[in-house]
């Protein structure tokens, strides 16, 4: 009977966890394309000289490299993971990782998305910046919570930590006649 009770609450944390992060990303998300129609709105609206003066430029390709970086970081992140919460030793602390570790990235690329609409409300041509915003949404989206990814990143860090951990118990003996040798240690 414990046991169903365990595998019930491991259930209602992960759950609760990424559930949680999904109203979380739909906030982030959502004020994003509200900024988005606020600045297209605005554009529309009044006349802005198109011509582009230098610190328009600068911040233009500052809003790419920020928005490209944000993605490789999203990316990074999405695979490192199945380690971060590999250590942990209860699924409950794994949820509290998984939801600090996303919280995070999310409101990293959203700080890249909305630099990028920043850029856009400016002034000048919007091709970049809104090229940029789509690659900060891009990172906001790799970053996407799901059960599934949880549980995969989890079982699979896990397994692999076990493992390291296994074989950091190997005892490394040194034989001159025989070359080295790797040996379990007793416990």
């Amino acid at each position: 009977m414990k046991q169903k009770e365990d595998i019930q609450i491991t259930k209602d944390v992960e759950r609760s966890c990424v559930l949680t992060l999904q109203i979380i990303f739909a906030a982030l998300f959502t004020g994003q394309v509200t900024f988005l129609a606020v600045v297209l709105f605005v554009r529309h609206s009044r006349t802005f000289v198109e011509t582009d003066t230098e610190l328009y430029s600068i911040l233009r390709i500052i809003s790419g490299v920020y928005a490209g970086i944000v993605l490789i970081i999203s990316l990074v992140v999405r695979t490192k993971t199945a380690s971060i919460l590999g250590s942990a030793e209860s699924i409950t602390e794994a949820s509290g990782r998984y939801s600090t570790l996303t919280i995070i990235i999310l409101a990293v690329c959203e700080g890249a998305g909305l630099f990028c609409l920043v850029v856009a409300m400016l002034g000048g041509k919007l091709t970049f910046p809104l090229a940029s915003l789509l690659l900060a949404i891009i990172a906001q989206l790799f970053q996407f919570p799901l059960n599934s990814r949880f549980l995969r990143s989890y079982e699979q860090g896990r397994r692999t930590y076990l493992d390291e951990q296994q074989l950091r118990g190997i005892k490394k003996t040194g034989d001159k006649k025989t070359g080295d040798r790797h040996q379990f240690m007793s416990q």
